[in-house]
């Protein structure tokens, strides 16, 4: 080996290694923001479909946030604050009225991402997903 190349593999591992620790930082804060975006779909999904199946207005607020917090618990997504907001006043519609009725669920979460701030990315990041669902006609009045 010449003695010009003497510390070219330490220098080029110097020089790619943090090139490399950036990138699959990147890539796991890519991975967190795909995971939550879509954990607050779903929940916003799974509450609009509570909320379709309540037989009251009250009931239907209750059942969308008691969902829609338990989906992003299973799914590991913790917001702060986590904002639910439900439109179940198709409800109020008598059950076998001809035409189609929906609900409508808008769920906002605010993920903190201040764990991966090395990166130079927001301290945390939020999600709004909205979500409808056709009243079930066939359940029974309140």
């Amino acid at each position: 080996m010449a003695s010009s190349e003497r510390g070219s593999v330490t220098l080029e591992a110097a020089i790619v290694t943090p090139a490399l620790l950036l990138l699959f930082l990147l890539v796991v804060f890519a991975g967190r923001v795909t995971m939550a975006s879509q954990a607050v779909d779903q929940a916003a999904w799974d509450a609009a479909r509570a909320v379709s199946l309540a037989r009251t207005e009250t009931a239907a607020q209750a059942d969308g946030r008691g969902i829609g917090e338990a989906s992003l618990a299973n799914q590991g997504v913790y917001c702060d604050p986590l904002d639910i907001v439900i439109d179940a006043s198709a409800l109020s519609r008598p059950p076998a009225a001809p035409d189609l009725a929906a609900v409508r669920v808008e769920v906002t979460c605010r993920v903190d991402m201040s764990d991966l701030s090395g990166l130079g990315v927001p301290g945390s990041v939020v999600f709004t997903a909205s979500a409808d669902s056709v009243a079930d006609r066939f359940r029974s009045g309140p």
